[in-house]
């Protein structure tokens, strides 16, 4: 059966072309087939949606979350020791059952349909994730995270991996994905394993990248606090860098520049390097956060165009240096938007990330919305489907209230004040009006 939606609204924002006033989006069976002028769409008496006050654009596209820990919103404090801080969230995770993780992604979803995002891209530690989303009627990304320091451990995560991706049905809204962790979690050849896997299974891959400057203490002098969280978890490998060595062999690398062998076994590494000196940088990688990069590290990230996330309040939170934002995007990286966990952050709602990044930078309003709606899509390779309202792409579309008699610039409005979504359809269902 045929199902057809008009659209009304004082404004639409196609992202890609420029603003229309008295606009009108005509969806048929969840696609949109047109988005013009009310003039130039011929108008239905029938299923006509008014939307007075309010522009429509592109849904937010939510590029990197961890809704499993919602429910841990203040109560997990930062008190300047990011490895302190990751020690107190596995201490009360501890503590939780999987009802614990449920309410939390339940009321994760609630949150996102309210604020505006119809695409998220989660991290999923527990496994539970796929249910839920697959409930929610949100389109999705769900990446299994995946830990494990120790080389006699490698074989048991991959079992266990394994298994996970074995139960997984891709769905017309939600798909997966594989995230090894970060450099200080995953070891190397953990990593080669997990990208392998990506690889035969045609899975997209999200990896945290300097994040922390601990991080960049393990790998340039390999000691730090996450050597010492490490072996009180029990899951160091003091050998981790001779299998560094095994695989530059195996991969026939030498005199690789940047690899300074100093007093034996220690080398000289940083993290986008190391990454890409195991073979495992590619269009198909989502680097998350990237706080700490060199010039050099980003003409790799450019040469393998990997795409970057940046989490602005998270950012805050961790009391961050400044994000080299505009020396990625004038290499042409494409940068997309995420809220992190309210672990680290008091909101899911991308509009509080976009304000975030215009005060502190004070971007474009224009290059931000797209950082926050068709980057996004870019980013999670979705962009032939969402990220703009255009004939052919689903309908996946937001509506914001704009205030009586508006006449000012749409973008400035909408990431510098906007803070009522009124308005929410994912794939031509209205999930909240």
């Amino acid at each position: 059966m045929t199902c057809e939606l008009i659209l009304k609204a004082d404004y639409i924002l196609p992202i890609i072309t420029p603003p229309i006033k008295n606009g009108m989006i005509y969806v048929k069976d969840g696609i949109i087939v047109q988005c013009d002028k009310v003039s130039k769409i011929p108008y239905m008496d029938k299923n006509v949606v008014e939307l007075k006050n309010v522009c429509l654009l592109p849904g937010f596209v939510n590029t990197h979350t961890h809704l499993e820990l919602t429910n841990l919103k203040d109560k997990i404090p930062y008190n300047g020791s990011f490895v302190q801080w990751i020690r107190d969230i596995i201490k009360v995770k501890k503590t939780w059952n999987e009802k614990n993780y449920i309410d939390s992604l339940k009321s994760s979803i609630k949150q996102l349909i309210i604020s505006g995002t119809t695409t998220v891209a989660d991290i999923t530690t527990s496994g539970l994730s796929p249910q839920i989303l697959l409930n929610s009627n949100l389109r999705g990304r769900i990446y299994k995270e995946i830990t494990g320091f120790k080389f006699e451990l490698i074989n048991q995560v991959m079992a266990g991996l394994n298994e996970y991706l074995s139960k997984l049905h891709t769905t017309n809204l939600v798909d997966f994905g594989l995230a090894p962790h970060a450099p200080y979690s995953v070891h190397p050849q953990l990593f080669i394993k997990v990208a392998n896997l990506a690889k035969t299974y045609n899975l997209p891959m999200s990896i945290h990248i300097a994040e922390a400057k601990d991080e960049l203490e393990l790998l340039m002098n390999n000691k730090g606090e996450f050597v010492s969280l490490l072996k009180e978890l029990a899951v160091w490998d003091k050998d981790w860098i001779l299998q560094i060595r095994r695989i530059l062999q195996i991969r026939r690398i030498s005199q690789i520049p940047w690899i300074q062998q100093t007093r034996g076994i220690q080398f000289n590494l940083t993290p986008v390097k190391y990454l890409d000196s195991l073979g495992i940088l590619n269009s198909n990688t989502i680097g998350i956060h990237l706080n700490y990069l060199t010039d050099e590290e980003i003409e790799i990230l450019k040469e393998k165009r990997v795409g970057v996330v940046h989490c602005p309040k998270s950012h805050k939170f961790f009391q961050r240096e400044d994000f080299p934002v505009q020396r990625l995007i004038d290499k042409g990286i494409i940068i997309a938007l995420g809220t992190d966990s309210l672990a680290s952050n008091d909101s899911l709602c991308m509009l509080e990330e976009m304000k975030e990044l215009k005060r502190r930078y004070n971007l474009a309003s224009d290059v931000i919305l797209k950082l926050a709606t068709l980057n996004g899509a870019k980013v999670l390779g979705l962009d032939d489907k969402i990220g703009s309202l255009q004939s052919g792409k689903v309908a996946d579309i937001i509506g914001i209230k704009l205030p009586e008699e508006f006449s000012n610039s749409l973008y400035d409005f909408i990431v510098k004040e906007a803070n009522h979504v009124v308005f929410t359809m994912v794939d031509g269902k209205i999930l909240n009006f």
